[in-house]
């Protein structure tokens, strides 16, 4: 079969624990830091959550390490929990007063980075949200090739989760976001993406397969972690083949 295939032409990463991949790996912390996400001005910034921020961070940083416009790219925005801590606040609020903000309200819903971002960029480009647990990163690139074979041109792909609101009860995880710029163009890539099959049970492995399972135990509740993994090999020029598993796919990372 014809593989879908595009190129890494410029990432990011950003954690406001942790100053590099490596010491997210590592869980070196650093004092918390805020995104900067300065592709964002004005009224746009108010009330935006940490989660849209680091999104709206890892965009600009990708889009500029590969020298691609903002306006330009279409976009995929991914995130298993999207915005939890703003939804825990407007919960808190009716439960204490009845009441509800109406401008928190309006940046409740999942695909807010996506409508922030196309809004600042000035960008009229297909955008998509994605949610899909612990296969959420591999879902992401699932979308953005598939999104580019349909539209074209670069391809902006971001994950991002923030950490849950204790009332949730859920597993720790930190705060983590990435981004890739992935396109056509081959020349000064970082690496190539591809859509292939999902090995059969049973039949021989031809690379590594990427799981949550074979992170550091901190890591492994998180389902932007395999990107932090990604983007961890690429800074160190170390990019051996990996797959990341999809229920009936796989994304293959290679060299370029």
């Amino acid at each position: 079969m014809n593989r879908l295939s595009l190129y890494v032409r410029g990432y990011s990463f950003f954690a406001p624990d942790y100053a590099t991949p490596a010491d997210a790996f590592a869980d070196v912390r650093r004092s918390a830091t805020a995104p900067n996400f300065a592709m964002i001005e004005g009224r746009l910034r108010r009330f935006t959550s940490l989660v849209t921020q680091m999104h709206l961070d890892v965009a600009g940083e990708a889009l500029r390490s590969a020298n691609v416009a903002a306006s330009e790219v279409v976009s995929v925005f991914a995130s298993s929990w999207g915005e939890i801590t703003t939804a825990e606040t407007i919960m808190r609020s009716i439960f204490d007063d009845g009441s509800v903000s109406a401008a928190r309200f309006t940046q409740s819903v999942h695909n807010t980075p996506s409508g922030i971002f196309s809004i600042a960029a000035n960008n009229h480009r297909p955008s998509s949200t994605i949610a899909a647990g612990l296969q959420t990163c591999a879902m992401g690139f699932l979308e953005a090739l598939t999104l580019q074979k349909d539209e074209g041109g670069d391809v902006l792909l971001t994950l991002a989760d923030e950490e849950i609101p204790s009332v949730f009860r859920a597993e720790v995880r930190p705060s983590l976001a990435v981004a890739f710029v992935l396109s056509e163009k081959s020349e000064g890539a970082h690496a190539k993406v591809s859509l292939i099959p999902a090995p059969k049970d049973g039949a021989p492995e031809e690379v590594r397969v990427l799981e949550n399972d074979t992170l550091p135990a901190h890591l492994r509740p998180s389902a932007v972690a395999l990107g932090v993994a990604l983007v961890r090999f690429l800074a160190a020029k170390d990019v051996t083949p990996v797959t990341l598993r999809g229920a009936s796919y796989a994304i293959l990372v290679e060299p370029a």
